[in-house]
């Protein structure tokens, strides 16, 4: 993939705090479940962070299932 979010996941690895400041500028809340928040861009790529810290994209389909299938 190669849209906001994956590009992203690649910069978290060596400059996290500039990561999470284009997080928090540029996403919205998608959803949560137990162990997952699901934060969507403007280009519809989705950046999850698990229950163990770590961040990674997926597809807005996925996210939108799995935030289904998990619901608090």
């Amino acid at each position: 993939m190669n849209n906001l979010a994956s590009r992203l996941t690649n910069v978290m690895d060596y400059h996290p705090s500039i990561a999470l400041a284009i997080i928090e500028d540029r996403t919205r809340l998608l959803g949560t479940t137990t162990h997952k928040c699901f934060f969507v861009f403007e280009d519809n790529s989705v950046i999850v962070r698990d229950g163990n810290g770590f961040w990674y994209s997926e597809t807005y389909e996925w996210a939108l299932d799995e935030i289904a299938e998990n619901w608090l």
